[in-house]
């Protein structure tokens, strides 16, 4: 797939997954979705689509239904054109660095030990186009879910929700989490630098999961033997850490990056 967009040569990234020796007897895709297309089903619940993608080709194999409610195309449509469609309809600002994060966070995921490249989740979050012209935010999150013989990564399962309603900013956000959170990864835009690094504290996620269950910054204090103004300044400080402007925008992100 030798084509150039903006100056970008996407054969660099696909490289990136086609260049693993892979082994010539691959697991069929469609073992891994469930009989009846019931996860289509599930999926229907909310605003968002799933797909398959194999690494061994760069081609997405399989899109479910919904696709059609977030973005107004026919999946069968999307599968044709395949990685051509995210050119098309990536924002022309996010285009460099998703391709750029995109690469980077495979790049990284291929370098850990093989019984390890199935633990670790990829989130991102960029603008694309819809059929009618309008732009909406999407957030991708990647999971390997299938390795060939070799321990090469084969199989991925990519779920993508419009979050256009959490009214955040224009910067892309990349984080990469681990096993059981040993190791997180994190990169906004314009920089683009993959950091190792904790995004929150442990008092923070201790803070942010009994937000995420409703408790209030009285009963947060009293659980933990805290100050309710001590409870107050880390929920600023993660609002500031992550962009976000509301604990209700704060505890969505959190949940969707693996971060609590």
């Amino acid at each position: 797939m030798n084509v150039a967009v903006n100056g970008l040569d996407f054969t660099s990234l696909t490289s990136c997954w086609e260049s693993q020796q892979y082994d010539p007897k691959l697991t069929n895709y469609k073992s891994l979705i469930y009989p009846d297309l019931a996860l289509d089903r599930l999926m229907c619940i909310g605003p968002h689509f799933i797909y398959i993608f194999d690494c061994s080709i760069s081609k997405f194999h399989y899109l479910s239904e919904n696709v059609v409610n977030i973005l107004g195309y026919h999946p069968d449509y999307l599968l044709a054109k395949s990685m051509v469609f995210l050119r098309e309809i990536l924002h022309p600002e996010d285009l460099q660095v998703v391709f750029e994060s995109t690469k980077k966070s495979w790049e990284f995921v291929k370098s850990v030990p093989e019984v390890q490249r199935k633990s670790y989740k990829i989130s991102c979050d960029f603008r694309v186009k819809k059929a009618e012209g309008q732009y909406i935010r999407l957030l991708q999150q990647n999971a390997v879910v299938n390795l060939d013989k070799k321990g090469n990564i084969l199989y991925v399962l990519g779920v993508c929700t419009d979050i256009s309603h959490w009214h955040k900013d224009n910067q892309i956000t990349l984080s990469i989490v681990g096993p059981e959170e040993e190791q997180t990864f994190y990169c906004t835009s314009p920089g683009n630098k993959l950091e190792n690094k904790n995004l929150l504290s442990k008092r923070e996620k201790q803070i942010l999961g009994l937000l995420a269950e409703g408790y209030c910054s009285r009963e947060i204090s009293d659980q933990l033997s805290i100050s309710r103004h001590t409870v107050n300044v880390h929920r600023r400080n993660m609002l500031d850490k992550l962009n976000l402007h509301n604990t209700i925008s704060l505890i969505k992100f959190a949940a969707t990056h693996h971060l609590i």
